[in-house]
């Protein structure tokens, strides 16, 4: 019986069955890099949020790509962060920004069946009247499949015999 329980935990795989949606990020993934000519190509998997301390509420949003195409990402955190390529099939982070904000309502769709690619270079860096500054990112959506209609409507009894005595 030992051998048939090692069997067992061998072809266990990371990788769901069809039809699975993930419904939390993947830790420690890398992040796309900010830089005019690089480009996300990848599935949408969603919009998750992360403790930040930068942001004012403590908190902020990104989404997760699972790529298509090699990009260059980043792992790590100011002096220490590495840049590298990251291959076809890795998981990576988008940052929520003014110009990625519309994938969000994609990943909603994305616990019901949805299925989105996107396609998103990253132009210049553009400075802000504010002081502050924005890489001009152009996100694109392929819709691969709609999501399932949830049937949240009453009953239709047309056609139902009537009661007896109405």
């Amino acid at each position: 019986m030992a051998s048939a329980n090692a069997k067992q935990s061998e072809s266990v795989t990371a990788q769901p069955p069809a039809g699975y949606v993930r419904i939390g990020s993947v830790a420690d993934a890398p992040w796309f890099v900010l830089e005019e000519g690089n480009i996300l190509n990848g599935k949408l998997l969603g919009v998750y949020d992360r403790e930040d301390k930068r942001a004012k509420s403590g908190r902020s949003k990104f989404f997760q790509v699972e790529l298509f195409a090699a990009c260059k990402v980043r792992s790590g955190r100011g002096e220490d962060a590495k840049v590298s390529l990251g291959r076809i099939g890795q998981i990576v982070n988008l940052n929520y920004t003014p110009l990625t904000k519309v994938l969000e309502g994609y990943c909603k769709k994305i616990l019901t069946g949805g299925e989105y690619n996107v396609y998103a270079p990253c132009g210049k860096k553009k400075d802000l009247a504010n002081g502050n500054t924005m890489w001009l990112i152009d996100p694109f959506v392929q819709v691969i499949r709609e999501p399932v209609a949830l049937d949240d409507q009453e009953p239709d009894f047309e056609g139902e015999p009537e009661a007896a005595g109405e």
